[in-house]
């Protein structure tokens, strides 16, 4: 059987930029353990399989895979997806997809931006001693800041452990300490922030680590940059973020993060972004 690709840069207006991603639109017939295999080939941080919907009312099933695991939800893998199958004419403006971690709905603004729903509330798992979240992205303990929070575990679809760093030296000089991850559990990866306030709002660099899933840097996470634009809405009451990734991977990201507070509480999250079209092709299997 021959099945067609799309690659698409995700959270970017440019080509080379934002986070890469590989889209099957038609997968049916492709068993779990090709999929995974496909996205080993492929070797993106993530890479998505389009199938018929379950539930009458949806738009397609779609499973998530890194290039050593599959996922339950992912961010630039739902915007990426949507843009596709948007431009090949499979849907609307609006989509939902179904997951492993429940529905995800898309809307399309009208500048090509897809913005996606959490699928999950805003859950905390608990903090994680300073000491090892320095260590477990290379950094002294004196690196580490908890300005807002402490190091901590939350999701809203995927846990990460969230980490804010002092300084822009120290965020450059982070990376993963990959046995200490590889002994993790709970969590996909290790979140690495720095906030600075703006008139507007937030202004944040980060960066995302997570070499137990076979991904040692990824240029933009959306699932992560949803939770995290929830605890900084909690933090500060200020309901939307704009978020830098990928700058020292050469593969800079805009994401935006937007959040509906009810009683100090993030009640919905939202991440958004654009994207742009690389390659098209197929590949026998």
């Amino acid at each position: 059987m021959r099945y067609s690709f799309v690659t698409i840069d995700v959270f970017t207006e440019r080509r080379f930029c934002g986070n890469q991603l590989a889209v099957f639109p038609e997968a049916k017939g492709l068993s779990g353990e090709q999929m995974q295999a496909l996205a080993g080939e492929f070797g993106y941080a993530e890479s998505t399989f389009v199938l018929p919907a379950k539930e009458q009312g949806n738009d397609a099933q779609v499973r998530i895979f890194t290039p050593v695991k599959e996922l339950g939800f992912a961010g630039h893998p739902n915007i990426g997806t949507a843009a596709v199958l948007h431009g090949l004419g499979r849907v609307g403006d609006e989509v939902q997809f179904e997951e492993g971690a429940g529905l995800v709905p898309l809307k399309r603004e009208e500048d090509g931006s897809w913005f996606l729903d959490a699928p999950q509330a805003l859950q905390r798992f608990g903090q994680v001693e300073k000491d090892l979240a320095a260590r477990s992205i290379g950094l002294e303990v004196e690196d580490v800041c908890e300005e807002l929070f402490a190091p901590a575990v939350a999701s809203t679809g995927n846990p990460f452990l969230f980490v804010e760093v002092a300084t822009e030296e120290a965020l450059l000089r982070a990376e993963p300490e990959v046995s200490l991850h590889r002994e993790f559990e709970g969590y996909l990866g290790v979140y690495v922030f720095l906030r600075k306030a703006t008139e507007e709002g937030h202004a944040v660099r980060t960066r995302m680590f997570a070499p137990a899933a076979g991904v040692y840097e990824d240029a933009a996470t959306g699932s992560a940059a949803l939770t995290l634009g929830g605890l900084l809405a909690e933090a500060t009451g200020i309901a939307e973020t704009v978020i830098q990734q990928g700058l020292e991977m050469g593969r800079p990201s805009t994401l935006v993060t937007r959040q509906v507070l009810e009683e100090g509480k993030a009640v919905r999250c939202s991440v958004g972004g654009k994207s742009v079209v690389m390659f098209e092709g197929s590949v026998e299997v």
